[in-house]
């Protein structure tokens, strides 16, 4: 993987968890906060 990609593919990874996040408790996407991956 290029090493420009790297932020990109992360991001990608961040917004998913904070979707599933908010769908699986019912708020909004702009609710959930401080979300964190590895």
């Amino acid at each position: 993987i290029p090493k420009e990609n790297f932020t990109a593919m992360t991001r990608l990874d961040q917004n998913r968890a904070q979707s599933q996040l908010a769908a699986k408790i019912g708020v909004p996407v702009k609710d959930v906060k401080n979300v964190i991956i590895w």
